[in-house]
């Protein structure tokens, strides 16, 4: 139940940035945004990765997990946050709502593909409860989704694109904290992901620091919430759990966080929750409770055998 509960921390705090970006994204363009966001995440994280003691390696050899920690910044959360701001600009947002589910499927895929889990019985039936679940509570507006206009299919494609980096981010990690600390990984994969993206940020949204300095307490305090809490604390809390659950159960608590993103917007604007989104939130937390209790019985099972 600890690493359920962390889980759902974890995806209040991803949710958390829904709202602080609408803030902070208007007056920070969105490569900025997430330049100093990373920046701010792995700044608060520096310290914590030095004090941190790195697990027992298994042999291997240095060049290779360089190119993990490689692989993980500039496939992983890099393509994840560039694809994401880009994408979003090309396309609705309510596509992007929609392609954004596929998430934990693809983590389900590369888990099978990179780590070897299988899936079992009760993780079938957690995700036939979870999917409509997160349906019912998303709040999607079908009606102004579009897929197959031709002006929305870069928009779209991207998104996607970015999904499939979240995911490999959030499946490969596990390989990598075999011998880094969660907080030494974060801030590891984070230099990455700077350094490949400043060029980019420069050369498209010149003048960063001037923006900066130009912004509204406002969008700073948007800012400071995106990293230190939705990158920061979020993703150390998740590399924690990683180390101790399998990919594929991890993954199903991704459907959480539109179900948490409906809520705060309820209640940042004061609307009232409805059915739908109780209904939908029950689904996918009994969904989530139901693979979480059957791991820890297995577990158990094998323990004592």
């Amino acid at each position: 139940m600890r690493n359920l509960a962390l889980l759902a921390l974890v995806n209040l705090l991803w949710a958390i940035q829904f709202p602080a970006s609408r803030v902070a994204a208007q007056e920070l363009r969105p490569l900025t945004l997430t330049w100093f966001a990373m920046l701010l995440a792995a700044i608060l994280m520096l310290p914590v990765a030095w004090s941190e003691r790195r697990p027992a390696a298994p042999p291997g050899r240095w060049p290779a997990r360089v190119a993990q920690v490689l692989f993980l910044g500039l496939s992983g959360s890099l393509v994840a946050q560039m694809c994401l701001n880009w994408g979003l600009e090309r396309a609705p947002a309510s596509n992007a709502s929609v392609i954004n589910l596929t998430v934990p499927v693809l983590m389900t895929v590369l888990a099978a593909l990179l780590l070897g889990e299988r899936m079992s019985t009760v993780r079938w039936l957690a995700f036939a409860l979870s999917i409509p679940g997160v349906l019912l509570s998303s709040g999607i507006r079908w009606n102004e989704t579009s897929f197959v206009e031709g002006r929305y299919f870069l928009g779209n494609m991207l998104i996607f694109l970015s999904c499939w980096g979240s995911a490999f981010y959030n499946v490969y990690s596990k390989r990598a904290l075999d011998w880094l600390g969660p907080a030494q990984l974060l801030v590891a994969t984070f230099t990455v992901s700077l350094i490949a993206l400043l060029p980019a940020m420069l050369i498209y949204e010149p003048g960063p620091m001037q923006r900066l300095q130009s912004a509204s307490p406002a969008a700073l305090f948007g800012l400071i919430i995106i990293g230190a809490l939705s990158l920061a604390l979020s993703m150390f809390l998740y590399f924690r759990v990683l180390g101790e659950v399998d990919a594929t159960q991890a993954s199903l608590s991704i459907y959480f966080l539109p179900v948490f993103g409906v809520l705060l917007s309820s209640l940042a604007l004061h609307e009232t929750l409805n059915s739908a989104l109780l209904a939908g939130g029950f689904l996918v937390g009994f969904g989530a409770w139901l693979v979480t209790m059957h791991e820890q019985r297995s577990k158990r099972t094998v323990t004592t055998s």
